[in-house]
């Protein structure tokens, strides 16, 4: 409990950004409520919550003892999927959940003969006279409780795996190109490993111009950006990026100075006879638990580590401000662990919640507001904890690095995965990469579509 004390009392002291709500074993820390000049809307004791999320879990939607319902009505009443509240045809909503009443009641309940839950109103929504009739089926109400990402719940609830370069399964992520292209089993297979691990490779592609088109397409539609709908990593004089340099370029993700970033890459590799021009990746999840293990309080620090990050250049101007690590609040206690790798409890307090991670140093704007983002004192921790973090990730026991041949594809998640290469001599010969990027919801959503096929989701590899 000392611990778990000193991480929200340094969190507090020195953290610039305050999540809403953060918890370290049992003990919740609010620290919005009490500031914010609105009212809020008392919550359900955490304990409470936590045991209704259990009986939603179990499929129960009414306390058995004293038959009250495990959720709020209003909710509820939202959950309805008849086909008056839903178009069968267009799966849209006919009504506004705006509009269901405050004070809406649930007059009837009972179970019939198939254990599905049956549901009558009153004060029910505009509209709806009280003929109108919810059932929810016990399967219904298991789906329905999950998780903070809602939609595509069973791949977000499947294991990931930390990696380093020792742990990383190269010959197991790469899989062939006409196998990708042409078996569900083999795309289902590959989006479970770039899950799994955030990084895949694919190889035997034909050197073709739109051969990283037809990879990104057999998951979703290409994202466009002002760099176009795929692009190409060359060397070229006044390069209006440092990717189409012959330098080197250390650990980055791309596009952070966008509001949302892709959340996939693919590079594809048609040429690379040229001295030098390495690949490097490496699994920021990774370096975050080591943090997190090893040095905690530096890992507080990056919780609240707000970082600008631009892009001005001709006629495009692009700024955005993100948490270096994005985190959701925890989801119901008993939710099985998301990475494989068992750790002690308080590392998995501190690690359970991380979403995403924002890092590329070269695009960290020279705004000079951020020298007011905080005391000398914070901005002096924050800025020993980035330092940890970027050691972590330049450590050479933690990437993976290749030299990627022709005919060769990496399809990495950008929020995860930082990537990098060593400098190249263009006098040696030549080096040519098409790029390509997609949305992580797009990713997801296809994944969702194959996870039949995927292969049973283990804890171990």
């Amino acid at each position: 409990m000392r611990v778990f004390r000193q991480l929200s009392h340094e969190l507090r002291r020195a953290s610039g950004h305050r999540d809403p709500l953060l918890t370290y074993g049992r003990r919740r820390i609010e620290t919005l409520a009490k500031q914010s000049p609105i009212a809020i809307v008392q919550q359900q004791p955490f304990e409470e919550q936590r045991h209704n999320r259990t009986r939603l879990m179990n499929g129960t939607l009414f306390d058995q003892d004293t038959g009250k319902c495990t959720v709020s009505p209003v909710y509820l009443r939202q959950a309805c999927t008849c086909n008056k509240c839903v178009d069968p045809s267009d799966g849209q909503r006919n009504f506004s959940l705006a509009y269901i009443p405050k004070d809406i009641e649930i007059r009837n309940h009972h179970q019939d003969e198939h254990g599905n839950h049956v549901v009558q109103w009153s004060k029910d929504a505009p509209g709806f006279d009280s003929d109108h009739v919810s059932v929810y089926s016990v399967g219904k109400v298991k789906a329905e409780v999950i998780s903070h990402k809602m939609a595509n719940r069973g791949m977000y609830d499947r294991y990931q795996q930390l990696w380093n370069g020792k742990r990383f399964p190269l010959e197991q992520t790469t899989i062939p190109y006409d196998d990708y292209m042409s078996s569900p089993e083999s795309l289902a297979l590959a989006l479970h490993y770039l899950w799994r691990y955030g990084l895949i490779f694919i190889r035997d592609v034909p050197p073709d111009e739109d051969s990283v088109s037809k990879l990104a397409e057999r998951i979703a539609l290409l994202r466009n950006t002002f760099y176009g709908k795929t692009w190409d990593v060359r060397s070229k004089p006044n390069a209006e990026n440092v990717a189409y340099t012959s330098r080197y370029l250390g650990f980055h993700m791309d596009l952070l100075y966008m509001k949302e970033p892709p959340g996939l890459q693919l590079l594809h590799c048609i040429e690379n006879t040229c001295e030098g021009g390495e690949s490097a990746f490496a699994d920021t999840f990774q370096a975050l638990y080591h943090l997190a293990r090893h040095k905690p309080m530096l890992y507080t620090q990056l919780l609240g580590k707000q970082i600008t990050y631009g892009y001005q250049n001709g006629p495009y101007s692009y700024f955005d401000t993100k948490n270096l690590v994005s985190r959701t609040l925890p989801t119901a206690p008993e939710k099985k662990k998301r990475f494989t790798q068992k750790v002690d409890h308080q590392t998995y307090q501190l690690m359970r919640t991380v979403d995403r991670v924002y890092w590329s140093p070269p695009f960290i704007s020279s705004n000079l507001d951020l020298a007011f983002s905080g005391s000398r004192r914070q901005i002096e921790l924050g800025q020993g904890a980035m330092k940890a973090f970027s050691d972590a990730l330049e450590n050479d026991g933690l990437r993976v690095e290749t030299k990627l041949p022709a005919g060769t594809c990496a399809i990495f998640d950008n929020l995860r995965i930082v990537h990098a290469r060593k400098a190249f001599n263009t006098n040696s010969g030549h080096r040519w990469l098409r790029g390509a990027y997609l949305d992580y919801q797009d990713f997801v959503s296809k994944a969702e579509e194959l996870r039949s096929l995927m292969p049973e989701d283990a804890p171990s590899i």
